[in-house]
């Protein structure tokens, strides 16, 4: 399913029953009261889960197309058993390690279900948000006229990365073989923040990542790319460079000519055992008119 926003798209897996009805749903759409203050990177997702038994409860695993940070929550809006009204509210997260997938728990009749009936159905609309990382700007010191403006007593809190080991294996392939990059990023700033990981190949954009990261936090990120022209090729990701090449199939195979020959040819030979033969059989009949 794509998402409501644009970011890619987002596949859905239970440990039961059968998911329809699969709708991506835009975060404008519902109601803003109440609504926590979290990002919604990929709007929210509709489905419903049928072939259960009354009152199943079972486990949804969501792969995403970027990973969340730890901490991420489940939001839904709708009824729940303590209060039938359509509200916000949470259900927990399992699974919260910090990359792109998520679990949550999902019973029929009870948590998460929108229709609150144990009817072998669970009718899920959700999605995962998290706090919004949010860059701090002081204020300049009031001071009287006319004397000079102080400099702010604290630096600007946020997000830096550092790019390194850049490896590229194999550096020699044949045409559109799969060539691995990868190099490791790391947050060496003082907030939570995020990264575009950008391939150039021979100077030209050829893809990247987003990636999320606490200060301090270290990833290595695995991108792949194939060229069928044979050549060598330039890799670049920030300030990282490398190269392959992609080697050519095309074999010639040359066969030597016959090499000359030095001594008598075949008709030669045939020539003088033929004479030796003659001259045999002339002696033969020689010694019988003797006898």
């Amino acid at each position: 399913m794509t998402t409501a926003t644009g970011s890619g798209t987002v596949s859905i897996q239970t440990g039961g029953g059968a998911v329809t009805e699969l709708e991506s749903v835009a975060e404008g759409t519902l109601p803003t009261a109440g609504k926590p203050d979290l990002t919604f990177p990929h709007g929210f997702f509709s489905f419903k889960i049928i072939g259960l038994t009354a009152g199943q409860e079972l486990k949804v695993t969501l792969t995403l197309p970027d990973d969340v940070p730890e901490g991420t929550e489940y939001w839904k809006y709708g009824p729940t058993l303590a209060d039938p009204t359509d509200h916000w509210y949470s259900i927990p997260i399992g699974d919260d390690d910090g990359d792109n997938v998520i679990t949550i728990t999902l019973v029929d009749g009870g948590q998460g279900d929108h229709d609150l009936t144990e009817n072998g159905e669970i009718v899920e609309p959700g999605a995962p948000g998290y706090v919004r990382v949010a860059t701090i700007v002081l204020a300049p010191p009031e001071r009287p006229e006319p004397e000079p403006e102080p400099e702010p007593s604290e630096a600007v809190k946020a997000a830096r990365f550092n790019v390194t080991n850049l490896y590229v294996s194999p550096s020699e392939v044949p045409p559109n073989q799969p060539v691995g990059i990868q190099v490791d990023v790391t947050n060496v700033g003082q907030a939570y923040g995020a990264y575009d990981v950008v391939l150039f190949i021979n100077g030209e954009k050829e893809g990247g990542q987003r990636i999320y990261l606490h200060p301090g936090e270290n990833k290595r990120v695995l991108l792949q790319v194939s060229r069928p022209t044979p050549g060598t090729y330039t890799v670049s990701v920030s300030n990282q460079s490398g190269w392959f090449t992609v080697e050519s199939t095309d074999w010639k195979v040359e066969v030597a000519p016959p090499a000359p020959s030095g001594g008598l040819g075949t008709p030669a030979l045939i020539a003088i055992i033929l004479g030796a033969v003659g001259v045999g059989i002339a002696i033969f009949f020689a010694r019988r008119r003797t006898v």
